[in-house]
């Protein structure tokens, strides 16, 4: 880090590892967000006056150091030859729609029940749609449970790369998800998500605008961002059929006359 030279630092997300980096780094100035004493170590710091969308936050930061920045909406490729192979593969399975499903995430404290991912599953397929269930290591029985009784009608792919994961992402018409590494990856890319929140704040991670919807249940009792709970019911009241509201919402599963017969069914 001292090799380069840095005129300046931004630390979007300062920790005691950060901090290291930024003060060996050398850099004539470091600027972070504000959180509390340990962020007093560098010589700009913007104060957290109120909760919002991170993606503007750091936009905020590079304003105050004179950086012009006027767009938060976060943007990543896929893979051109892994996006198209899977276009492929997708398409030889005669379904018009692909949901993608992604019942994991960081910590399980954050996951929205398996029995309420199972039911949607069988409700996209009764519309034709097919759920793509997405998953990370050790994830693979969670993933299996969500399809339980879909046979053929569901794709449960073998682990993935991130490339590859990015790749199958942007093939997908939607994407349901709990608060979790790969809808961000989805809002990257463009795709329409619906997002399932308990303890965590969806102000802070869900961008402004209607492709990107969050269900959260208030109980009184949060956002709270608790890594465990012995009673998730923030989690467990969000149901499938309000889940599965905010997809029709964004017109993804029907197209032409079907999309009408839908809206009048519902």
């Amino acid at each position: 880090l001292r090799r380069e030279h840095y005129d300046l630092i931004l630390d979007l997300s300062p920790n005691g590892r950060t901090l290291v980096q930024a003060l060996a780094s050398g850099a004539r100035h470091k600027a972070t967000i504000h959180y509390g004493r340990r962020t007093r170590f560098y010589d700009v710091e913007l104060p957290l006056l109120e909760r919002k969308y991170q993606g503007e936050t750091g936009l905020d930061l590079l304003r105050l150091v004179g950086i012009p920045a006027t767009d938060p909406s976060p943007e990543i490729r896929a893979d051109p030859d892994l996006a198209e192979s899977w276009r492929q593969e997708l398409g030889a399975l005669n379904m018009k729609r692909f949901v993608g499903i992604h019942p994991g995430g960081g910590w399980a404290g954050k996951f929205w029940p398996v029995g309420h991912f199972r039911e949607l599953c069988h409700r996209l397929v009764e519309r034709g749609a097919m759920p793509v269930v997405l998953y990370g290591p050790g994830e693979e029985l969670l993933a299996r449970e969500c399809v339980r009784g879909l046979e053929e009608k569901a794709l449960v792919p073998p682990l993935l790369s991130l490339r590859e994961l990015i790749a199958l992402i942007s093939c997908c018409d939607a994407l349901v998800s709990n608060d979790s590494g790969p809808r961000h990856m989805a809002i990257g890319l463009g795709v329409p998500t619906v997002a399932i929140f308990g303890p965590t704040w969806p102000v802070s991670v869900v961008p402004p605008g209607g492709r990107h919807r969050a269900l959260q249940e208030r109980l009184g009792c949060g956002p709270c961002d608790k890594t465990d709970c012995p009673d998730p019911r923030c989690l467990r009241e969000t149901g499938p059929g309000e889940v599965l509201g905010e997809i029709l919402m964004l017109n993804v599963l029907k197209n032409d006359e079907r999309r009408q017969e839908g809206k009048k069914k519902d």
